[in-house]
């Protein structure tokens, strides 16, 4: 990462900075009241249920997670995972052998 000041002279420098993003993912829990709000049959994305309830202002809980995370909403995302699920079983479930 590069700061840029006056007349093009740099003015810090990281290399390769590490980069930390907040993501949703796991498990998703809502209460049988939220369904009801939605038109049956009609697909919903995650993303848009989630911004009506903000909306609306019935907020959310978080839970930070601080391990592992893979995306699997792609084929090849989901392939990857499986392989380094393979690879890394043992630490990510070492009661099994």
């Amino acid at each position: 990462m590069l700061n840029v000041g006056e007349n093009r002279q740099i003015t810090s420098f990281t290399e390769k900075p590490p980069l930390i993003y907040t993501v949703s993912m796991g498990v998703y829990a809502i209460s049988k009241s939220h369904p009801e709000r939605y038109v049956p049959g009609l697909p919903y994305g995650f993303d848009e249920i989630m911004c009506d309830l903000i909306k609306r202002g019935d907020h959310s809980a978080s839970y930070n997670f601080r391990e592992l995370w893979l995306n699997i909403g792609r084929p090849e995302d989901f392939d990857r995972a499986n392989e380094e699920f393979a690879i890394l079983a043992l630490r990510l479930l070492p009661g099994i052998r």
